[in-house]
């Protein structure tokens, strides 16, 4: 099957106001009429009319994929499920409320045909409006810096090789997170500053969605609390020992209240046995999330053999 040279991939919830006119402005733009390149809307389960927008437009634009999910399953689920049905060399992601511009396609394939890279962000140069959201957002990607291997820096509006997007269609777990998957197949990455529109839709993400997405994040993919535990299980456990040592000295050297220091040490050694225990199984668990997750060991860039 021959390859489209572009794959554009878009989520679609409660978007009946602006989906149709988002497709006719990609169905026109001059750039794109130079490309051979097909459009995926995956509608996560509105309750408006949008697939019904999207099945319309699938008649009257014959390089349209339209899908439908039966129940809600989030963003990055609906994006994962339009990057398994790509065909493209390269796979475009946008949202479907206007905020990432047309326009700038062309722009972020040139930067990363310029730049040789395998992921091309396109980041808003206009700052957020709302203070406390701007806040939040720049600590959840500080956040995911820090605490696990994702860039710390991205959007919705993101252009991938093949050779990367391919692999992601491995990840179908309950949870994804596309960044931080990304993350795990390469580091080659670009960021573009782009002046992003107005969206014409409230954002469905509130505060609370943040704060979920984050421990999602923290729990799937990042081995801190896992190190936290084990940290915690080997300090405390040296510190229980410790006491114990202190309280039998005590006893052998010095007067001790009758009965208080066996029933003392033995607490402090089962605690520390306890707490040593839980290191051990937090770093099991974190293992076994990693098998879970299908974490690769390695990610091929090119090869001497490789077919033209």
């Amino acid at each position: 099957m021959k390859l489209k040279d572009l794959s554009i991939v878009i989520p679609v919830y409660q978007a009946e106001s602006s989906i149709g006119k988002l497709i006719d402005q990609l169905e026109t733009d001059s750039f794109l009429k130079t490309l051979n390149w097909e459009l995926i809307l995956v509608d996560d389960c509105s309750n408006d009319s949008s697939y019904e927008i999207i099945e319309s437009k699938a008649i009257e634009y014959n390089n349209i994929i339209g899908l439908t999910l039966h129940k809600n399953s989030g963003q990055h689920s609906a994006t994962l499920a339009g990057i398994i049905e790509a065909k493209g060399e390269l796979l475009l992601t946008m949202d479907d409320d206007f905020e990432h511009p047309v326009e700038e396609i062309e722009g972020l394939i040139n930067a990363l045909n310029r730049q040789k890279a395998d992921v091309v962000f396109g980041i808003p140069e206009n700052q957020e409006k709302n203070i406390i959201r701007k806040r939040i957002s720049k600590e959840f990607k500080r956040a995911t810096r820090n605490f696990s291997e994702g860039y710390g820096e991205g959007s919705a509006f993101r252009l991938i090789r093949k050779q990367i997007y391919s692999q992601l269609g491995k990840h179908k777990t309950p949870f994804v997170f596309i960044d931080e998957v990304l993350a795990w197949y390469t580091k080659n990455v670009l960021f573009v500053p782009i002046n992003f529109n107005q969206a014409t839709k409230k954002s469905t993400y509130r505060f609370s969605n943040l704060f979920g997405l984050f421990f999602n994040i923290m729990f799937t993919y990042s081995s801190f609390p896992a190190q936290l535990l084990t940290k915690v299980g080997i300090v405390g456990s040296f510190i229980s020992f410790g006491v114990g040592i202190f309280y039998i000295v005590k006893k052998l050297f010095f007067k001790a209240q009758l009965g208080f220091t066996s029933i003392a040490v033995s607490i402090l050694f089962s605690a520390s046995l306890i707490l040593m225990a839980l290191g051990v199984i937090a770093q099991y668990i974190y293992r076994q999330n990693r098998l879970l997750n299908q974490y690769p060991q390695f990610s091929i860039k090119s090869r001497t053999d490789e077919q033209e």
